[in-house]
C-alpha cells in the first residue's frame, strides 16, 4: 500500500508531462518514411557486421548482469546474521 501510493506520486508526474506532448497522427506520415528508415538500416547493416555486434552486445550484457546479480547475492549474504 506504501509503496503503491510512492509509485503514484512518482509516475503521476510523468503521467502529465506525457498527456502534455501532442499526439502523433500516422496517417500524416509520408509513406515512404518507413522504406526510406528500412534502407538506412540496411545500409548499416552492409558495412557494419550487425549479427557480430548483437552477439558481443548479448555477451556484454550477460556479463553485466551477471556481475549486479553477483553482487547483490553477496550483499544480501554480508547481511543475515550468522548464528
Amino acid at each position: 500500500m506504501i509503496t503503491e501510493l510512492l509509485i503514484t506520486i512518482f509516475v503521476t508526474p510523468l503521467q502529465l508531462i506525457i498527456s502534455l506532448l501532442p499526439s502523433l497522427n500516422f496517417s500524416t506520415l509520408p509513406k515512404e518514411l518507413a522504406v526510406w528508415f528500412a534502407n538506412i538500416l540496411f545500409s548499416v547493416g552492409y558495412f557494419l557486421p550487425v549479427a557480430d555486434l548483437l552477439v558481443i552486445f548479448g555477451l556484454w550484457m550477460l556479463v553485466i548482469n551477471f556481475n549486479v546479480v553477483w553482487k547483490l547475492i553477496l550483499r544480501i549474504w554480508d547481511s543475515i546474521p550468522l548464528i
